[in-house]
């Protein structure tokens, strides 16, 4: 949430190289994780 309301609304005070960073390489991490929590819950 904290990182939707920076860019939302402080949008002057980002460093593109870190919101970069953080779609190329944690955000894929993110969503194996959920993907993985997901399939276990189905089981």
């Amino acid at each position: 949430m904290k990182l939707r309301d920076l860019i939302s609304h402080h949008y002057d005070q980002i460093d593109n190289a870190i919101v970069y960073d953080i779609c190329k390489n944690h955000l894929p991490k993110l969503k194996r994780a959920i993907q993985s929590m997901l399939r276990i819950d189905k089981t």
